[in-house]
């Protein structure tokens, strides 16, 4: 299931479950987290009873849903509560500019669904995918001769990349350059494993860089803070990179890794 294309915020309930099936209690857990029992849980799933918006707020923050996202969500659980058509109105016209806006392809790697969890894992192993589709959308470094002196990559293993994001439908190829494939529209896959893997390539790759350039950028904090000033600043964090992931896309110079870290202690 392709999350902006979703009918109704259950499919979305669905395909969490679903893609957690391998997890312990899941749906407990779940029914915990959203503030409601899991026998109510059933009778939504079952178009018996509804969540609230405020329900549906916890499960996003659950799911650890990016801003866009959440709000998809929560605005299908506010429309099937809506009880007038002028609502009803307002909030489909808000559901379409969500789904217009997460159409185009987009410079951050977005897992498709219906990829096989073996390239899932190979897509994540290595920043250097994700450095690869980022400099696609560069003008001028589109060529596989260009890209590798761009990114100082073997050619060899560059050209392996490009088969590998090829075969995931993530690039195709157009006589002698590539670019990003446009048609796909899939959207990021929230598995924490797999994120796991991407946070330690970059890291990797980023103490490299801080040790041969002076332009990386390095700092880090230990603070005390309330709950509601954490939930604050990692709203904010999430803002911050969505604002510059859109509006650098075609007009970068080059391509800059990003790893930004929040957890509780």
């Amino acid at each position: 299931m392709k999350f902006f294309n979703s009918a109704n915020y259950r499919e979305i309930i669905s395909s969490e479950i679903l893609r957690n099936s391998q997890v312990k209690s899941y749906k407990k857990k779940m029914s915990e987290a959203g503030g409601f029992h899991a026998a109510y849980l059933s009778q939504v799933l079952t178009n018996s009873a509804n969540i609230t918006a405020d329900q549906a707020s916890l499960l996003c923050e659950f799911w650890d849903y990016d801003e866009r996202m959440s709000e998809f969500f929560i605005t299908l659980v506010s429309l099937e509560k809506a009880t007038t058509a002028s609502l009803r109105k307002r909030l489909e016209m808000r559901i379409a500019s969500l789904r217009a806006i997460a159409s185009p392809a987009e410079i951050a790697v977005k897992l498709e669904s219906s990829l096989a969890f073996e390239r899932a894992q190979l897509l994540f192993s290595s920043s250097d995918y994700y450095a690869v589709l980022a400099a696609l959308s560069i003008p001028h470094v589109q060529s596989e001769i260009e890209l590798s002196n761009f990114l100082r990559i073997h050619i060899e293993n560059l050209r392996i990349i490009l088969t590998q994001l090829h075969e995931m439908q993530l690039t195709k190829k157009k006589a002698d350059y590539w670019e990003v494939a446009s048609e796909n529209n899939a959207t990021v896959a929230h598995n924490k494993s797999l994120t796991h893997d991407l946070v330690s390539s970059l890291h990797a790759k980023f103490c490299q860089a801080y040790i041969n350039t002076y332009h990386s950028m390095c700092d880090a904090a230990v603070i005390p803070v309330t709950a509601e000033q954490y939930n604050a600043l990692k709203a904010e964090m999430r803002a911050l990179m969505e604002k510059y992931h859109g509006a650098l896309e075609r007009n970068g110079e080059f391509v800059a890794g990003i790893n930004v870290s929040l957890f509780r202690f």
